[in-house]
């Protein structure tokens, strides 16, 4: 677009035609670059050239193409008025794809009656109708299909339309009855109508299986992205070995296997009703040694599916894993989640305290205790402490931070230890851990007032304590830290 649009401004004002115009648009359009688009026809009437239908239509599709509704109406509108548009069935299409931004399905109706008023097959304006109700009112769709088998020659477009209004209400049984119907008419189902039919059967296992089966039977090339939604279907019901047949299947046509494919496979292991753990940590160290590219997200899968199922062994391997991949910067940690503080997380919320602080050890192992991780990590600690009901872990957790960690990094963790104890009420270990940071001269007056701010006034706090947490903060003592 950015270039058609260079060569016009070459070409001198007085000599520029109409159909100059349009083309740059078109390139525009191509590039979905619509507001561009659209701008290249303010600039040919600023450039003395009216638009007739040639312009106006291309106009009034790129509004709707655009989400720009009720502009794309009124255009059309202007163009009815002028009577010579209304034999232009392209006119009537676009304004019901507009109809979806600018009115919705009522305003669709009107156009389609209006289209067949002026004898134009209206065949070919149902499906943009069912597109509206799509985004308007899914449920009014069905009730449209039932009228489009009582006045038109369905096609493959129409069933598409509708199966993507299944994929969106999560439709499965009507999606298996569309694609039966579409088989028995002897029309081509393309890939597309498999893609939306999987998405119906997303929460069914059983039903994905069927419309795979027909994809087979109908000879539908699946692509990676209709395998990884069939696949994730199929883990969430718990069925590891046809997630594994599922990945033969696309090895064996050709498609290559991402993190996506294992993540599903290792979720449908854990959440399998009979043991399948060693499959599982089989296929983690697979995906370590064949996918190129990590994403998060599978990493993500799989953690939660571990904690799901009770196996911490395998969200560690997992978790090994990723600290590799992120230092040969297989993945990027920048901006994304961290995956020590979900993980911990995870754990925490099952009380589970071995392997919360087993994670913290590793971290500072591995030399990955940042300022703020070690907040958030002891934050995790404690509240694994809590559900499991043992305070008294939290504080062997302090003294491991006191003798390991830095004093760059500690210094927040320990006040967080301590202000974790007394919001909780535990008064003899937040004494404990109170004089262990005044041992080793800790004592931060800032960190100190975080913590203590909500809990200061209490009267359940023992009047000596609070005698001492005043003096303190008042003090306005602060540990010096190199590098800080």
């Amino acid at each position: 677009g950015g270039v058609a649009l260079e060569i016009l401004e070459e070409i001198p004002a007085g000599k520029r035609k109409l159909q100059n115009y349009v083309s740059v648009s078109n390139a525009f359009e191509k590039a979905r670059k619509f507001k561009q688009a659209y701008d290249v026809f303010d600039l040919m009437v600023q450039d003395g050239i009216e638009p007739d239908t040639r312009a106006s239509i291309p106009r009034l599709r790129i509004l709707a193409k655009g989400g720009r509704g009720r502009e794309a109406l009124k255009l059309y509108e202007n163009l009815k008025a002028e009577g010579g548009a209304k034999a232009i069935a392209q006119l009537f299409f676009w304004a019901i794809v507009a109809s979806s931004t600018g009115g919705g399905p009522a305003v669709g109706e009107k156009i389609l009656e209006e289209a067949r008023e002026n004898g134009h097959d209206v065949a070919r304006l149902y499906p943009p109708l069912v597109d509206t109700y799509r985004e308007c009112d899914n449920e009014g769709v069905l009730q449209l299909f039932e009228r489009m088998k009582q006045e038109v020659e369905l096609n493959a477009q129409h069933y598409a339309c509708v199966l993507r209004a299944c994929a969106k209400g999560y439709w499965d049984e009507k999606a298996l009855e569309l694609l039966g119907a579409l088989q028995a008419s002897g029309l081509d189902a393309d890939v597309r109508l498999f893609h939306s039919a999987l998405l119906a059967c997303r929460k069914s296992a059983e039903n994905t299986e069927k419309v795979l089966e027909l994809a087979r039977k109908c000879g539908a090339e699946l692509r990676a992205i209709d395998y990884s939604i069939a696949q994730r279907s199929i883990a969430f019901g718990g069925h590891p070995e046809l997630a594994m047949e599922l990945m033969d299947e696309m090895v064996a046509r050709g498609i290559g296997l991402d993190g996506s494919n294992y993540a599903a496979a290792i979720m449908a292991c854990m959440r399998s009703d009979t043991d399948h753990s060693e499959l599982a940590l089989t296929l983690l160290r697979e995906m370590v040694e064949e996918v190129e590219e990590v994403d998060w997200r599978h990493v993500e899968t799989v953690l939660r599916t571990c904690a799901l199922a009770d196996r911490p062994d395998v969200s560690f391997d997992c978790l090994k894993s990723y600290w590799r991949w992120t230092r040969e910067g297989v993945v990027d940690d920048e901006d994304g989640p961290n995956a020590n503080r979900f993980a911990a997380g995870l754990f925490a919320q099952e009380g589970k305290i071995k392997e919360t602080t087993a994670l913290v050890q590793l971290m500072v192992a591995d030399n990955d205790f940042g300022f703020y991780k070690a907040k958030q990590m002891f934050a995790e600690i404690a509240r694994a402490c809590q559900v499991a009901g043992d305070s008294a872990a939290a504080l062997s957790m302090v003294r491991f931070i006191l003798k390991t960690v830095e004093l760059y990094h500690s210094v927040p963790a320990l006040h967080s230890a301590f202000g974790y104890f007394l919001n909780n009420q535990d008064v003899p270990l937040a004494k404990q851990t109170l004089d262990l940071i005044r041992e080793h001269n800790m004592v931060s007056s800032f960190y100190l007032e975080q913590q203590t701010r909500n809990v200061i006034d209490e009267e359940w706090l023992d009047p000596d304590l609070r005698k001492l947490i005043v003096q303190l903060i008042e003090s306005g003592h602060q540990v010096e830290m190199p590098g800080y």
